[in-house]
């Protein structure tokens, strides 16, 4: 059994990884159950409360879900405040309404995260998008993701769009979005007595993993970029849109996309710091929406990238994920010998410099 969602977290690991392989490689029947309806054989018709069959021959897989509450009654509205402000129904992605433009078409944008997360409701729309985005794709989500995503200072959001979308009133559609996080720039005295301790602090997780398993103070000298997450939309996968997102992430911060003239007129129209009023107590603190915000997309043209040395990530080795960091020119340099104990996968570890 596995948690689609809830305030414990996302466990999908079955949902995607197990289930999506049997449906794919094993080509098995699949009986879909909700509920109430009971089981069904496969060779019978479909029923009115939504089962439905895929495929034909060898053996059964029968896929059942529960919506019964267990903490909750029914429609309960606590249940319905918690899951709108964790965002823990972004499941599903919505489905794309302006088509599937060529990837030439498309532009990298920065998310400003303290407008993502202002409280307007133009910008929670477009985060219950983006966060979907990223559940959908990865087997393992938890509020404390969704806080890492928000306030994390060495951590950035990148959506993949289409250009025209910048035109239009409607909330964009998001093609593909990267949560990257910046690492090293460590100090060698740093490096050195941590090795010699045999201690790993957390974070900068490939400067740490390359310092300890070559024994090698000066990697984590090196200034990096760890691509924390990477999802496509699931209805335009396999399209190259992955691939462009970090084909202009990496152009970005080599310096290629910089406008001057952009950047000058960006720094002069910067307004003054909005005062917050005094400060109180969290009892007296009142919540409201932020004002005098910046967009919430930014173009690259508009910013300058920070030093980087080297683009780097890491993930449960599959033949397919290897296939598309290999065809974007990563490097592996280090395999975990251990299998993860929920997926069976092997950590790799992949750069490009």
């Amino acid at each position: 059994s596995s948690t689609v969602n809830g305030y414990e977290g996302t466990g999908r690991s079955l949902s995607l990884k197990l289930i999506k392989e049997l449906k794919t490689r094993n080509k098995i029947p699949i009986t879909q159950i909700k509920g109430e309806g009971g089981w069904k054989k496969a060779e019978e018709k479909p029923v009115e409360m939504g089962e439905k069959i895929i495929g034909a021959g060898g053996r059964i897989l029968r896929e059942g879900s529960m919506e019964e509450p267990i903490r909750y009654t029914k429609k309960d509205p606590i249940e319905k405040w918690l899951n709108r402000l964790l965002c823990l129904k972004s499941t599903d992605s919505p489905p794309l309404q302006g088509g599937c433009p060529h990837p030439s078409q498309c532009e990298l944008y920065e998310v400003n995260r303290d407008t993502l997360f202002s409280g307007h409701k133009t910008s929670e729309k477009f985060l219950k998008k983006l966060w979907g985005l990223f559940v959908s794709s990865h087997y393992k989500n938890s509020p404390n993701d969704l806080q890492l995503l928000s306030d994390a200072p060495t951590h950035g959001i990148y959506v993949l769009m289409s250009k025209s979308d910048q035109s239009q009133k409607a909330i964009p559609d998001i093609l593909c979005a990267i949560q990257i996080a910046k690492e090293g720039s460590l100090s060698k005295a740093s490096i050195q007595a941590n090795m010699r301790k045999g201690y790993r602090p957390g974070g900068d997780l490939i400067p740490w993993t390359m310092s300890e398993q070559f024994q090698d103070s000066n990697f984590g000298l090196l200034k990096g970029v760890r691509v924390v997450r990477i999802a496509t939309h699931p209805d335009a996968q396999g399209m190259g849109y992955g691939s462009k997102a970090l084909e202009l992430l990496q152009k970005f911060f080599e310096g290629q996309l910089i406008n001057a003239d952009a950047v000058r007129d960006e720094e002069e129209s910067k307004s003054e710091v909005v005062s917050v009023g005094k400060e109180g107590s969290l009892q007296s603190e009142k919540l409201k929406p932020k004002k005098g915000l910046k967009p919430l997309l930014k173009n690259l043209s508009e910013t300058y990238p920070f030093d980087v040395d080297y683009l780097g990530t890491s993930y449960g080795l599959t033949p397919e994920l290897y296939k598309f960091w290999s065809k974007n020119n990563f490097s592996p340099v280090y395999l975990r010998q251990n299998a993860n104990e929920l997926t069976g996968e092997h950590t790799c570890v992949m750069i490009k410099g």
